[in-house]
C-alpha cells in the first residue's frame, strides 16, 4: 500500500509516479486507486497491465485470425478514431499496438478487458505519435495465462496533422 497526498497544480492534474509493480508472473493485472476522501465527482482510475516473459509461455501452435472492422487501411488516425475487431472466444484482454512501419518493436497501444471490442486511444498514447507519420497497427488477444490467441494482420494508418 501507498499513500500520497496529492496536490494539483492549480490546473487540476496531478502526475503521479507509480511505485514497482508486479512483473514476476505473467497475466492481466489491474491496480486499483482508492481515495480516502473524495466529493465523488470523477471516476476512479483503474490501470491495467500484462506481463508477458516470452520465456515463461509456450507458444500456441495455431493462433487464430482477428478480423477487424475499423478503421480501414490507410485511415487517418485523430482523438475520435475507433478501432473495432470481432470477438475471440477465450480472450481475456485484447490489445492494439501502434509501430513505426516496418519495426516490430511497440511505441504506443491500449489494453483493455475482453469485453472490450473496441477502443479509442488516449491522448497520452496518441501524443507518443508523429504528425503526419505512417505506423502498422494490429490488435491482439491474450487468454488467462498470458499466450497470444489471436491476432490480426498489420495495418497502415497515418497520424493526423
Amino acid at each position: 500500500m501507498v499513500r500520497k497526498n496529492l496536490v494539483s497544480s492549480g490546473e487540476g492534474r496531478t502526475r503521479i509516479i507509480s511505485p514497482g509493480l508486479p512483473t514476476n508472473e505473467n497475466g492481466l493485472y489491474l491496480l486499483a486507486f482508492y481515495a480516502e476522501v473524495s466529493d465523488s465527482t470523477f471516476d476512479t482510475p483503474v490501470l491495467r497491465y500484462f506481463v508477458l516473459d516470452k520465456s515463461g509461455i509456450q507458444a500456441l501452435p495455431n493462433i487464430s485470425k482477428i478480423d477487424v472492422v475499423a478503421p480501414g487501411i490507410n485511415s487517418p488516425l485523430a482523438k475520435e478514431t475507433s478501432f473495432i475487431w470481432q470477438k475471440i472466444e477465450g480472450a481475456s484482454a485484447y490489445q492494439v499496438e501502434l509501430f513505426n512501419k516496418g519495426d516490430d518493436i511497440a511505441i504506443s497501444g491500449k489494453l483493455v478487458p475482453a469485453s472490450f471490442v473496441k477502443l479509442s486511444l488516449s491522448s497520452f498514447s496518441l501524443e507518443q505519435l508523429m504528425p503526419g507519420y505512417e505506423y502498422h497497427w494490429k490488435v491482439r488477444a491474450f487468454n488467462y495465462q498470458g499466450q497470444v490467441i489471436a491476432e490480426s494482420e498489420p495495418r497502415l494508418i497515418l497520424m493526423s496533422q
